[in-house]
């Protein structure tokens, strides 16, 4: 009785899909990307609401600059990652310009990364049903 390698076993599968395994590689990278990208978002959205609920009320009504001086340079980190993100994200796949300026205008909006990490999620399912056929 011989046994696979996981490695030979996906490359069994993906012989036996009509697109080949060049085009499931493809995929899963896809895949891949934008699940880091729906992470990216919930860290961007995360640190602009403690920023703008916490820290900047703490500022001007307790008198505590040290929460916008910590969270201001976490959150500014935070969103040029996120940007990146969204670049690397877009240029590798064919996405609307309305979607890219939603995800990019909604990141700048309090809760808008949570909406776009709905949008992200119903990418994510739609190219997983595609990959399962």
């Amino acid at each position: 009785m011989s046994m696979q390698t996981p490695n030979s076993q996906e490359a069994v599968l993906d012989q036996k899909r009509p697109d080949g395994p060049r085009m499931v590689k493809a995929q899963d990278d896809e895949l891949a990307q934008l699940r880091r990208l729906e992470i990216f978002s919930l860290i961007e959205a995360s640190t602009l609401l403690l920023l703008i609920f916490i820290a900047v009320p703490l500022k001007h009504l307790g008198g505590w600059p040290l929460g916008v001086q910590i969270m201001g340079p976490v959150h500014g980190l935070a969103f040029c990652a996120y940007l990146w993100m969204v670049i690397q994200t877009v240029s590798g796949a064919n996405w609307r310009w309305a979607e890219v300026a939603r995800m990019i205008v909604f990141a700048m909006l309090p809760f808008g990364g949570f909406l776009n990490v709905a949008l992200l999620s119903r990418k994510i399912a739609a190219l997983r049903e595609k990959i399962n056929g």
